[in-house]
Parts: C-alpha cells; sequence; structure tokens
C-alpha cells in the first residue's frame, strides 16, 4: 500500500467521505490503487503513544489489506486504545462504508 501525500489528503479532505467511530475516523474516495495515511491527533499525550498507537494502526490496516477495494484513505485516531480495540473499530467502519469484504 502506498502512503498518500500531502496534497492527496487535502483533496481527500475536501471531497473524500468521512465515517466517524469512537476512537477513529475515517476519510476515504475512490481511487485506482489503494493508498493509505494514519493521522494522530495531539490530544494523545506523548511521542511514544502516539507512535505506538500509529503502528497499531498500520498493523490493522495491512492484515485487512487484501479484502480492501480500490481507494483512497486516511486513519485519523482521536484516542489511544489497544490493539484490539483499534483493529475491531477499524474493520467496522470499513465494513459500515463498503471498504472491506470479508
Amino acid at each position: 500500500m502506498e502512503k498518500l501525500t500531502s496534497k492527496e489528503i487535502s483533496v481527500l479532505f475536501g471531497r473524500g467521505k468521512r465515517c466517524r467511530g469512537k476512537l477513529l475516523d475515517i476519510w476515504w474516495m475512490p481511487s485506482d490503487r489503494p493508498k493509505a495515511t494514519v493521522l494522530i491527533t495531539r490530544r494523545i499525550k506523548g511521542a511514544v503513544v502516539r507512535n505506538r498507537t500509529r503502528r497499531r494502526v498500520k498493523e490493522g490496516l495491512r492484515s485487512l489489506l487484501p479484502g480492501m477495494e480500490g481507494c483512497c484513505l486516511a486513519v485519523v485516531v482521536k484516542e489511544e486504545g489497544g490493539y484490539w480495540e483499534l483493529y475491531h473499530e477499524l474493520r467496522e467502519l470499513l465494513r459500515s462504508v463498503g471498504l472491506h469484504r470479508r
């Protein structure tokens, strides 16, 4: 999966659709190949905690990637959570908008 550039992120926030969850928000729009980025809010205090949370969400995205359709995706992490909490919410958000089929 490729990373989104800053220009693609601003286009995504301007034209894309959003789905909100308790821990995560996702922004998406159709694309020819999957691209994604993970953004962390500063409300999560401490660089170590932010980086650990980012790694958890990225790993969840990697495991969900085989069942995903082609789209640009930005995952905004609003609150800290354990791996399984983040994974299940990410999976449910992707399913609710029709981006994950498994």
